[in-house]
């Protein structure tokens, strides 16, 4: 069983290892949005001004 204080140590890295993971499911939706953005942009967009394309 161990100690109190190592059971609340573990405890603690357990809640900081699902925070992160709640974090990035929060996060990786968004970035997977955005990538798609980037791959297919939509069709409505203007094209940009001339002589800010390289």
């Amino acid at each position: 069983m161990g100690t109190l204080g190592q059971c609340t140590k573990k405890m603690k890295i357990a809640v900081r290892l699902t925070t992160a993971h709640s974090m990035q499911k929060r996060i990786i939706p968004r970035q997977r949005r955005f990538s798609f953005f980037t791959m297919k942009p939509p069709r409505k967009v203007p094209p940009p001004p001339a002589g800010t394309t390289i």
